[in-house]
Order: C-alpha cells, then structure tokens, then sequence
C-alpha cells in the first residue's frame, strides 16, 4: 500500500475534527490508509461520528497515550516517538493535524512531496518561524518514506519516548522565542540525532484547508487574497464541506464555529475582495456622491484607499466621517501630482489583491462594474477597464486609468508610475509599458460609469494651470518615448 496519514486528536475539540478528517481523507484519497491516537474520553455524539466516518482503512486507537494524557506538550512532542508496525504496511508515511481537510489537487500529495524531498527520506523545511536560529524547527506535515526513515529514527524515537516516559521534556525541546516546549524544535532535534540530513530549501504545502486558521481573525482573507493555492483548495472543497451530509458530522460548537468562519471569508462575507484606490485634492463636494456609487448594495465588497492630497477644505473630514472602519486614509502633506498620488495608492495596497483605480468624479452606473473587470482579470487579463460616459457629452464615451482594475501580474510587472509627471501621461506611459511586457488588457463594454470629467483638476483643485502643466508633461512623455526607441 503506498500512503498512509497519521495523526493525534486530544481532548474533546480535536476529537470532533476527526469525522471530518476521516470524510476528508476518504474523499481525497480513497485508497489511502489512516491512523489516529485518539487521548482521553470521547463523547458518544462523536464517537458516533467518528464511527460514521471511518472505513475499513481507517484505524482509530482509542485511549491512546495513557498516563501523557494529561499533558498536552507532552502529547504533541510524544507524537513524533510513536511507531506502529502497521506504519511499515505502506511506502509513505505523512504526519498531519487532525482539523487538516485535504483536497483534492494533481500531482497529488505524494507526488509533489516527492519531488521536494529528492532522494532524502523526508520531506520539510527547517526555515519557518526562525526568530532565533537555535529555535529553527520543522513543521506538523511531514512525509517519511517509511523502511527508510524509522530504520535510521527508531533507535531516537525510542530513546525520546523514554525520557518522555518520565515525565520530563527532552534537552532543547524549549523555545526562546515562544516561551515553552516546541514540538516541531524537537523533531527537528531528533532528525539531526539521527544524523538525516537537514533540507536544503524550504518546503511548505497544507494540501488542504486548515479549519485551525479560524482561530487567528483575518487568517482565512489573507490566505484567499494571496495567491491560487487556497482557492483551488477552497473551491474543491467548499462545495463538500457546506453540504448536508458533511454537516451532520460536526458534533461540537466550536468545530462549527470555524467552519462557518472559513465559508464566511470563502464567499466574501464583509471581506476585500479588491481594492479601491482614489485621489482627492479639494473636492468635498464629490466625496459622498463618489462613496454612494462606489457601495451601491448588492456591490461586491472592497477596501478604500483615499489619499487627500492636502486638502484644504471639508474633503478629510468627510472622508473620516463616511469611510468604513476597513478602509485606509491617507492625508499627505503635500499635493504630489497624480503619479506619485497613484504610487502612494500601490505602497498601500493588500498584495496579490486586484486595485480598482477610479478618479473621484467617476460613479459606477450600477453595482456590478467592480464585479465585471474582477471576471476579466481572473479569465486572464492583466488590466481591465471600464467605459466612462461623459457627463458633460451625452453620447461621448472613453476609456482610462480613471476606471481600471489593475491585476496583481500587471502592478508587479509595471511597478510605479511615473513620478516625474505631474497631472497627465503618467498612465500613458505605464500603459505603453505594459504593453511592452506582453500584458493583455481588455475593455469591459457593460461596465460603465458616468464621468464628470474635469471636476477633479480641470474644473476642480487645477484651474488655471492645467494647460501649463499639460504641455510640460507632454515635452516630458516625448523625451522619453525618443530616449526608449534609440
């Protein structure tokens, strides 16, 4: 048999994770075998569960641990010094948390282990959480090839278990950094006792969806936001773990408590989906008409960066007043230009989250814009824009980086605007740029919105100067266009 997953659940939370894991397993990985020390008494409702759950390949050992039950450290360092000999029926042993939900993912775990580990016997990194070197340490999954690894390790696992025995922690179990015994110092501990080598590179992957991140508030958001990884774990998942049948094997409150957090930051309940960055300089009288269109209901949900280029009328006060307690505002002490404004805006930014740049006299004509260039960019464009009607020119329609949502790929190719640009050309230039590095942007006709063009610089905090301005960034954006094709 190739693969088997081993794991501890302790005390009555953990034990109602295991139906689920068991379920999770089984659906992932239909062949695979499971072993489980189950520490202390569990209740009859997951017991029934747990029952419900497990397959013929599943073995649950009750009451295991005996007298280290009262010891929860103990317990999560004595892990790492089990042996069963059913371990040696399978190829690939891997050690994993009891409220890990695999999903479903090609190359499989297996598979894309085996290629960090090389011809080592395990698989892991020792870079993670390193506050201090001597607190390196490895982490909780951990993939063994079986007759090779406990071969070299069971001569340590047993002579850890027996200091374990005794009621005391092993010789540097002890974190500096963390203030007690870490579990995962002392595997690393053990590996280098048994003279394995140490990994050459950092390797890390949950496989899955760890129900545990509920616990840290903002966990489940960052992880969605910051790459595919979680995603393609969610969207296997989710499905699963929201249908009825999965629901009935939650037996304890706080089990169903984090798994409703997951499917609420999964389904974007309150959570960014994107961001929004906005430019003011003396506009009070657009701020409220700006936000009422921005967050029209039914809108899919955002974040506001709005940087106040020194204003010096009512436009900060309102913006304190009417912006939500997750957006950011930013009053600088200068007016800086549009550039080095929409540079501001990048600075502060959530990485690997779309940016939605709107000038403030543009209102989104119905709450699906946002919605519409988020599609395009995930159908694989790097920028997507809006069409913007004039207000002032019935009929007349344009488009612009005064409405556009701008992908993670096309900020990390193009980087800044540039800042020697005052009020025009700036995006010009970053669009030519772009273009340049083969980014594909496309217009989204549906989306559109109504521009008030000029309420911002023409009509608005520039006038009088915009002319000057206009033709000195123009004698700059044909310099520059001269210089790149020499």
């Amino acid at each position: 048999m190739k693969l088997c997953f081993y794991t501890v659940a302790m005390g009555p939370k953990y034990h109602a994770y295991l139906p689920l894991f068991l379920a999770a397993v089984t659906r992932a990985y239909p062949e695979a075998g499971v072993i489980v020390d189950c520490v202390g008494e569990v209740a009859h409702a997951t017991f029934t569960a747990i029952e419900y759950a497990r397959t013929t390949r599943h073995t649950v050992h009750y009451g295991a641990c005996g007298k280290w039950a009262e010891n929860p450290q103990r317990i999560l360092c004595g892990r790492w010094t089990q042996f069963h000999p059913e371990f040696l029926a399978y190829e690939f042993l891997f050690y994993t948390d009891v409220d890990l939900l695999f999903a479903r993912e090609t190359p499989d775990l297996v598979e894309r282990r085996l290629e960090a580990m090389g011809t080592d016997c395990y698989s892991n990194s020792d870079t993670i959480d390193t506050t201090l070197p001597e607190d390196r340490r490895m982490t909780g999954l951990h993939m063994v090839r079986t007759s090779e690894y406990f071969g070299v390790m069971r001569p340590v696992m047993e002579r850890t278990r027996q200091i374990l025995a005794t009621c005391t922690m092993p010789a540097g179990a002890w974190s500096e950094t963390l203030g007690q015994v870490n579990n995962q110092k002392l595997l690393r501990l053990m590996l280098e006792r048994a003279g394995l080598p140490m990994p050459t590179r950092g390797f890390f992957e949950y496989h899955g969806l760890h129900v545990g991140h509920s616990r840290v508030p903002g966990r489940w958001p960052r992880l969605f936001s910051s790459g595919q990884t979680h995603r393609r774990y969610a969207a296997d998942l989710m499905p699963w773990l929201e249908s009825a049948a999965t629901q009935r094997l939650i037996t304890e409150p706080a089990v169903r408590a984090e798994v409703q957090a997951l499917a609420d930051a999964w389904h974007g309940e309150g959570e960014p989906e994107y961001d929004v960055g906005v430019l003011f300089r003396n506009n009070e009288r657009l701020v409220e008409p700006f936000l009422l269109f921005l967050r029209q209901p039914g809108t899919r949900p955002c974040r506001i960066i709005a940087i106040d280029q020194a204003s010096t009328d009512a436009t900060h006060r309102l913006l304190a007043e009417k912006l939500a307690p997750e957006d950011r505002i930013v009053r600088l002490s200068e007016n800086v230009g549009i550039a080095q404004g929409r540079n501001e805006i990048l600075r502060r930014r959530v990485l690997n989250r779309p940016l939605l740049l709107l000038d403030s006299d543009v209102f989104l004509l119905h709450n699906n814009c946002a919605g519409m260039l988020l599609d395009a960019v995930q159908d694989g464009a790097a920028a997507a824009f809006g069409v913007m009607q004039s207000f002032w020119l019935p009929g007349q329609t344009q488009t612009g980086f005064a409405f556009v949502l701008l992908s993670p790929a096309w900020i990390e190719q193009v980087q800044r605007f540039d800042s020697e640009f005052e009020l025009f050309y700036d995006d010009t230039l970053a669009a030519e740029k772009a273009t340049a590095k083969g980014l594909k942007s496309v217009v989204v006709d549906a989306a559109r919105a109504c521009h008030m063009w000029g309420m911002t610089i023409h009509r608005g905090s520039e006038r009088g100067r915009c002319d000057e301005v206009q033709k000195r960034d123009l004698d700059r954006y044909l310099t520059k266009r001269e210089v790149a094709h020499v």
